[in-house]
C-alpha cells in the first residue's frame, strides 16, 4: 500500500497524524492493510463488490440489500481478521433502516464507527426528489449524529462547502471529501493543472468549516490522485489530514499482480527473462552502485539517465542537496566511459579553488610552464564530472557553456581555439548554477537531457530499504524497528533527505536503542527540521503558496511576493495555474 510523505508543520496543527483508511473488500485485503500500517479499516458494499469484479458504482443499482450485504461482509470478514476498528458504510437514505434498530445491532457486530456511503449526492439530480421525501442528506447528518451520541465514531461525506458546513454544524469532527471515482488506470500521472484544481477546491471546503480551538479532521477520498507524491503535495496546499483508499488499495494492485502472476505461469519464458532483467537491473542499481530504487520516481529518472547514455548526450543532475546526486553521476559517468573503455575525470569547484583553470587549464606563467587543463587531456571516450559550479564566477560558467554547446574552448587569453569531445556530467543545485550555467532548454543549445533527482519525500516507498541500509552503517548486526516507527518516517517530509534520514537512523540506534515511542521521534524530527530550515520549492509552487495563503487574492498575493499585480498575472499564464 502507497504511503505518504507529508508535511504536519504546514498541514494541520502540531501533533496531529496523518490519518489512512483502507476501504477493501476482503478480509485478506485487510489483514496486508493492518500490515502496511493503515489506521482503520472501512467496509462498504461498494469495496466487496470490487473484490467480486464488479466496478464500484453498482453500489448504487437496486440488485441487492445493501445494508444486509455490507454488515454481513464487516462482520464475518473484517473484524474477526484484523484488531484495527471496523467502520462500515451504509446507505442511510434506505428508508427501511431505524435508528433504534441499526446502533444496537452494530454494538453487536463489533462495529465502531459508521459513514455515510454510499451518499446521496452519488444520484446527482436525483438527490433532490429524495431530500423532498426526507430520504436525503439531512436523514444522514441525523443518523450519523445518532450514532455519535451512541459513542461511534463517525466520518461524514461531502462534495461541496454547504454539505461540509452542514455536517460539522451538527457536531461531525471528521469529514471526507469525495471528488468521485478513482481512475480506471492508475499508472497514468496525474496532471499538475488537476492537482492545481482539486488542491484550490478541497482548501475551499477546508476553509469554511474549520475553525480555531475546534477538533476538525478532513480527509480525501476518491477522485484522480491515488497516493504517493501526488497526495503529498495536495495535502501540503489544501491542509487535508488523512486518505481514505480503495480501489487504489486493493483492485489496482491486486489486477495488476495476477496479470503479471498469471502472465509469468502461462509463459515460462516470459517469467526467466523477466528474472534476469530484474536481477541485471538490481546487480546495476544496487549493488554496484548502491541505489536502491524501488519507486516510480526514482524508476522514471534513472530511465531517463540511462536514456541520456544510450544517445551520447551531456548529462546534468539537478535536485536539492543530499538526494544521492553525485551516486547517480557515479553510475552514470561508469556506464559512460565502460562503453567506450575511456576514463573518468572528478572535478569539484569551490570558493577557495583555482575556478576553472584544471578544466581548461592556464597560459604559461613567469617559469615559461603551462598549466594543462582536463579538457586537452580527455579524449572523445572520456567522462568528465564536475559539482559545484555555482561557486564559480559568471564569466567562467559561461565559458563551461561554450564548451557544452560548441565543443570548442581557449586557453586563458590565447587565440587558439581547441577542441573538446569528452561528456559532461554536471552536478547542479535546484535551481542551477546561478541561473546561467543551462542556457535555456538544453537539448536547444547543446546535446544535453537535465534530469531531476528526486527529494526523498517524493521516494517514500524506498524509506524502508534506505533504512535498513543505514542501520548497517551504525551496528554489525542491525534489526529491524518497529511498524510505528517505520510509519512515521514515512510519514515525514524529510527536507535534509538521505542526510537527515541517515542522521535519524543513527540517533534511534545510539541514543534511544532501538526503542523509541511515536511521539518521541515526531518531536524529533520537528525539532530537526526547525534546525534545518524549511525546503526549497519551486516558483510555481511558490505562486501556488501564496494563492492559498491569502484565499486566492491576487493583490493580496501579489504583495505577499512582493511583485506588482501584472507580474502576478504574467506568472500565472506562464505556469498555467489554475485560479
Amino acid at each position: 500500500m502507497p504511503r505518504f510523505g507529508v508535511d504536519r508543520s504546514t498541514m494541520r496543527p502540531s501533533g496531529r497524524r496523518f490519518r489512512v483508511g483502507a476501504a477493501v473488500g476482503s478480509g485478506m485485503a485487510a489483514r496486508a492493510a493492518e500490515i502496511a500500517g493503515a489506521d482503520f479499516i472501512l467496509a462498504l458494499g461498494a469495496g466487496k463488490l470490487r473484490s467480486m469484479g464488479v466496478p464500484s458504482p453498482a453500489s448504487l443499482l437496486p440488485i441487492y440489500d445493501s445494508v444486509e450485504f455490507t454488515l454481513q461482509f464487516a462482520s464475518q470478514e473484517l473484524v474477526p481478521r484484523v484488531k484495527l476498528p471496523v467502520y462500515v458504510g451504509l446507505p442511510l437514505f434506505d428508508p427501511r433502516l431505524r435508528i433504534d434498530e441499526l446502533m444496537p445491532r452494530l454494538k453487536s457486530l463489533k462495529i465502531v464507527g459508521l459513514t455515510n456511503f454510499p451518499a446521496v449526492f452519488h444520484f446527482g439530480d436525483r438527490a433532490a426528489a429524495l431530500d423532498a421525501h426526507g430520504l436525503g442528506f439531512k436523514r444522514e447528518i441525523d443518523f450519523l449524529t445518532a450514532a455519535m451520541s451512541e459513542g461511534f465514531d463517525t466520518i461524514g461525506y461531502v462534495r461541496n462547502r454547504d454539505e461540509a458546513s452542514k455536517m460539522v454544524d451538527a457536531g461531525l469532527t471528521s469529514l471526507c471529501i469525495n471528488f468521485g471515482l478513482n481512475p480506471h488506470n492508475h499508472d497514468e500521472m496525474v496532471k499538475e493543472e488537476t492537482l492545481d484544481h482539486l488542491a484550490l477546491a478541497a482548501k475551499d471546503i477546508v476553509d469554511s468549516v474549520r475553525r480555531p480551538h475546534k477538533p476538525l479532521t478532513v480527509h480525501l477520498g476518491g477522485g484522480p490522485v491515488s497516493g504517493g507524491a501526488d497526495l503529498g503535495r495536495l495535502c501540503r496546499k489544501a491542509g487535508i489530514d488523512g486518505f481514505i483508499g480503495g480501489s487504489a488499495m486493493d483492485r489496482a494492485p491486486l489486477e495488476k499482480s495476477l496479470l503479471n502472476s498469471v502472465a509469468s505461469f502461462r509463459e515460462i519464458e516470459v517469467l526467466q527473462d523477466r528474472v534476469e532483467r530484474l536481477e541485471r537491473r538490481l546487480n546495476r542499481y544496487s549493488k554496484r552502485y548502491g541505489i536502491v530504487c524501488r519507486s516510480d520516481a526514482m524508476d522514471q529518472m534513472l530511465n531517463r539517465v540511462e536514456s541520456a547514455v544510450r544517445n551520447g548526450k551531456h548529462l546534468f543532475l539537478h535536485g536539492e542537496a543530499d538526494t544521492g546526486r553525485r551516486t547517480v553521476a557515479e553510475m552514470a559517468a561508469r556506464q559512460m566511459f565502460q562503453k567506450k573503455k575511456g576514463n573518468h575525470w572528478k572535478l569539484e569547484f569551490s570558493a577557495s579553488s583555482s575556478g576553472a583553470e584544471e578544466l581548461f587549464g592556464a597560459q604559461r606563467d613567469a617559469s615559461l610552464r603551462r598549466k594543462v587543463g582536463v579538457l586537452e587531456l580527455a579524449g572523445e571516450a572520456d567522462v568528465i564530472t564536475a559539482g559545484g559550479l555555482e561557486s564559480l564566477p559568471l564569466d567562467e560558467r559561461n565559458r563551461i557553456v561554450q564548451a557544452l554547446v560548441k565543443g570548442e574552448y581557449q586557453v586563458g587569453q590565447e587565440a587558439k581555439i581547441r577542441q573538446c569531445n569528452a561528456r559532461f556530467i554536471l552536478v547542479l543545485n535546484e535551481s542551477g548554477a546561478g541561473g546561467s550555467l543551462l542556457p535555456g532548454e538544453p537539448d536547444n543549445g547543446c546535446k544535453a537531457q537535465a534530469v531531476q533527482v528526486p527529494p526523498l519525500r517524493d521516494r517514500i516507498e524506498d524509506i524502508p530499504l534506505l533504512v535498513k541500509g543505514f542501520m548497517a552503517d551504525f551496528k554489525e548486526e542491525p534489526g529491524e524497528f518497529s511498524p510505528s516507527i517505520i510509519r512515521t518516517l514515512i510519514r515525514h517530509n524529510w527536507p535534509g533527505n538521505l542526510a537527515e534520514l541517515k542522521k535519524t537512523v543513527g540517533w534511534l540506534i545510539e541514543e534511544k536503542r532501538e526503542q523509541c515511542s511515536e511521539d518521541d521521534l515526531i518531536s524529533y524530527l520537528r525539532d530537526s527540521v526547525t534546525e534545518a530550515g524549511p525546503a526549497s520549492i519551486s516558483q510555481r509552487d511558490r505562486i501556488i503558496q501564496a494563492l492559498l495563503l491569502n484565499n486566492l487574492n491576487r493583490t493580496k498575493t501579489a504583495d505577499h511576493l512582493g511583485v506588482t499585480r501584472k507580474t502576478l498575472y504574467n506568472q500565472i499564464k506562464k505556469f498555467k495555474i489554475l485560479t
